[in-house]
């Protein structure tokens, strides 16, 4: 079995409701995408939205036809302009590529080009000064699980779960968590929070993304699984790729960069 966190609140009763809770699970970001809603409002049309926020995470950041990524794997000494949502990830794996001493690393090895060789400018400019193939995966879905938090807190929902794949984030009332890693599983509970976990080799990734290990796994010494908690699903998931690659003294002073906690790295 691959890592993953599975959810076991209770059941939901009825498809649509205006005063109660409402699940949806539908696939995207190369997984299933399970969303939950509780409130007084119309959470249908609230989980629409966070799905909506979703997608447009995947349309502008896959790493072959995003309408960002696509640009920029493929421009080199241009200054290109991008998406804010696209800026942002970039400018926390540039931020974490400098505190991980370069290796936190999502451009592939496939291109000459790395993280530094990208420069970020203003307007949310960017120009690649070498070749680069860039990509974002895990973290992408990370920050789009924040944005279709976003999306659910907006539509006025007094709480909810956004989980995709190994990365899930919590806001009102606590939720019961499952951690499988292998044949082990982990039991916690989790508030206003976001947990992911990640798994060296995961069997079942997207074939378009191959991950940020390359680079660096010739020369690292790697864990097997590693799971992080933290106040953005971004984050999370781009710490769960440093405590993959690190020693755990190491990670666990990047992690407090971030007021975030690795709760194991084995």
């Amino acid at each position: 079995m691959a890592s993953a966190i599975c959810a076991t609140s209770t059941p939901v009763s009825g498809r649509h409701s205006i005063d109660g809770q409402v699940r949806r699970l539908r696939p995207a970001l190369g997984t299933l995408c399970a969303i939950e809603a509780v409130g007084k409002v119309r959470l249908k049309n609230a989980i629409d939205h966070a799905f909506d926020a979703i997608q447009r995470v995947q349309q502008l950041m896959h790493p072959m036809h995003g309408d960002d990524l696509s640009r920029l794997n493929f421009t080199t000494g241009q200054v290109i302009s991008i998406n804010e949502w696209t800026w942002q990830v970039l400018q926390l794996s540039k931020r974490l590529n400098e505190l991980s001493d370069g290796v936190f690393d999502p451009c592939l090895p496939i291109k000459p080009g790395c993280t530094r060789d990208i420069e970020l400018l203003t307007n949310h400019q960017v120009v690649c000064h070498a070749p680069v193939m860039i990509d974002l995966g895990g973290i992408a879905k990370g920050f789009a699980i924040d944005r279709a938090i976003d999306a659910l807190k907006l539509g006025g929902c007094d709480s909810g779960l956004v989980n995709a794949g190994g990365d899930v984030r919590v806001f009102g009332e606590s939720q019961n968590l499952n951690m499988c890693f292998g044949e082990h599983v982990y039991r916690m509970e989790l508030s206003d929070k976001a947990l992911a976990v990640s798994q060296f080799h995961q069997a079942n990734r997207p074939a378009e993304h191959q991950g940020y290990y390359q680079r660096n796994v010739k020369r690292l010494p790697l864990h097997k699984y590693a799971a992080v908690l933290a106040t953005t699903t971004v984050v999370a998931d781009a710490l769960t790729k440093c405590g993959l690659l690190l020693a755990p003294d190491r990670c666990e002073t990047l992690t407090k960069n971030f007021d975030a906690q690795i709760l194991f790295a084995k």
